[in-house]
């Protein structure tokens, strides 16, 4: 009985994780709308076999959360955000990970909602957590200093934007080559935020 059941748990772990991953999938090709039903189906699996505060749910709900920034709908993407941070507080240890991909999370939420006050220090956290779990030369330091660069060029803070998006492009740089879709937009970035200040 007990091991029908650890094979059933098992089995139930890897679909959620299939679902997930195939979310993922459609995320990276830019079909958010089939990313967020994979992304809901696995969270539906998760909480019909799992306990409703088991730690695995809360990359899940980051992923959904993406998936619904994705697909252009921030308030519920920020609701159901906002809603993990207490578990990760009492089930995750101080600056794990997910905490950071969570902050960044908000940042992109608040920002595409026009709040650039708490975008900005929600993408302030996330790049301190990242570099003290990642170090300086991390993709995801990359992601979150090209999302401040952008921030700060909407803000007309232009000599902080330039800052920002130097760092991006140089680990950037040094982690893809010239042609890959990061670089390429780092630099747009970097050209607009040049000609504002006249260099």
């Amino acid at each position: 009985m007990g091991s029908d059941s650890g094979n059933h748990n098992l089995g139930q772990m890897i679909d959620i994780r299939t679902l997930a991953a195939i979310g993922i999938l459609f995320s990276e090709i830019g079909d958010s709308a089939r990313a967020v039903r994979y992304y809901e189906r696995a969270i539906a699996v998760h909480r019909s076999c799992l306990p409703p505060d088991h730690p695995e749910i809360i990359f899940h709900i980051n992923r959904l959360g993406f998936g619904y920034w994705q697909d252009g709908q921030y308030e519920r993407g920020l609701t159901l955000v906002n809603s993990i941070q207490f578990m990760q507080k009492q089930k995750l240890p101080t600056s794990h990970k997910s905490e950071a991909q969570t902050l960044h999370l908000k940042g992109l939420l608040h920002h595409a909602l026009g709040n650039q006050i708490q975008a900005l220090n929600d993408y302030q956290q996330a790049l301190k957590l990242r570099e003290e779990m990642l170090g300086n030369n991390h993709p995801y330091i990359a992601r979150t200093c090209y999302r401040l660069g952008l921030l700060r060029e909407q803000r007309g803070e232009y000599s902080l934007a330039l800052e920002e998006t130097k760092r991006a492009l140089n680990i950037q740089q040094g982690k893809y080559s010239d042609d890959h879709g990061e670089v390429k937009l780092t630099r747009d970035l970097l050209t607009r935020i040049q000609k504002h200040l006249a260099i």
